[in-house]
């Protein structure tokens, strides 16, 4: 046998070993829920504490996560009589933490927001349940979830960090 059948023989040797080492990963390897979206509902931070007034899920894509975090808030949000059918996406976020904070006041103030962290995702939401509560603090509830797959090392995208109301 030449050298240069010996090496070609040698190479394809080793590129069949890894394709049986990496392939059983690849095949096996679920698709990546990097989206996480939140649905809240206004109507229930004031009144009642029973039930959470947010839903949030996880998912491949953006569009399944907020359709998934409203079916989410609605099928949590029915268990309360005070519940007025007002599930509304809030925020959603790709790779990182989404955030809902809300006040127990009359003003129903409440504010979402989004991060690379649970701090950022958190402190966002805070500013903005602030902004519709006349300037002052939330004090209330912060509620927060982080995508079924998360990598540090990653850039987190999202959007809805402005919504709130009062």
């Amino acid at each position: 046998m030449t050298w240069p059948r010996l090496k070609l023989i040698i190479l394809a040797t080793v590129a069949i070993l890894v394709a049986l080492v990496v392939s059983p990963e690849v095949a096996s390897a679920a698709p990546a829920q990097a989206y996480g979206a939140m649905a809240f509902a206004p109507s229930l931070q004031r009144f009642d504490a029973q039930v959470q007034p947010y839903g949030f899920a996880s998912s491949a894509t953006r569009a399944k996560a907020r359709t998934r975090s409203l079916t989410n808030c609605r099928q949590q949000a029915a268990a309360s009589t005070w519940y007025d059918g007002d599930c509304q996406q809030t925020v959603w976020v790709r790779n990182g933490f989404v955030a809902v904070t809300y006040t127990h006041t009359e003003n129903g103030a409440w504010g979402s927001g989004w991060g690379h962290t649970r701090a950022i995702a958190v402190s966002h939401s805070k500013r903005i349940c602030s902004n519709f509560n006349d300037g002052a603090a939330c004090l209330g509830t912060t509620a927060s979830a982080r995508t079924a797959y998360y990598n540090i090392n990653q850039a987190t995208t999202g959007g809805g960090a402005t919504t709130g109301g009062g």
